[in-house]
Order: structure tokens, then sequence, then C-alpha cells
């Protein structure tokens, strides 16, 4: 058995309704997040094996906005993730 351990975190920007985030889509915004999270631990995102983020608002055009938002963060193809509402 693997030991389940949370290498790093980090969170997003915080904005004003229709303020200067507003163009950018959540799993863009997410992106950022995930390589600075995955930079600040000193990790290749190839040893990741899950990814778990928190979105209390997800888009309506975005199925799993955490597993886009990894794969944006140049997270593998393989590694599972999930959004937490």
């Amino acid at each position: 058995m693997k030991d389940v351990v949370i290498a790093s975190a980090c969170r997003t920007a915080i904005g004003a309704f229709g303020g200067t985030l507003k163009d950018l889509h959540a799993a863009k915004i997410a992106s950022v997040a995930m390589q600075a999270a995955v930079k600040r631990a000193g990790i290749d995102p190839a040893v990741i094996d899950d990814v778990r983020f928190g979105c209390c608002l997800e888009p309506v055009d975005t199925m799993n906005v955490t597993r886009i938002a990894a794969l944006l963060a140049g997270i593998p193809d393989t590694v599972t993730a999930a959004t937490i509402n």
C-alpha cells in the first residue's frame, strides 16, 4: 500500500465579480494554481497519482474542471482527477 501525502497546496487568485479574471476559464485559472503547487513541492508531475481540486461554481461547459486543469498544468493524462464541490 502506498502512503498518501499532500505534497503541496496552492489557491487561485481572488478577484472581484466582473473584474480582471472574468474572461479566463476556470480550468485555466486552476491550472496556474496546480502548476504552482507542483513547483513548490519540487516534484515531477509524472509521480502524481491523483489530483483533487475544490471548485464551488463549476463551469457549465466543463464536466470535470479539475481534469481539464490538470491536463493544462502538464499533469499526465494517466493521473485521475476529481473536482470537490
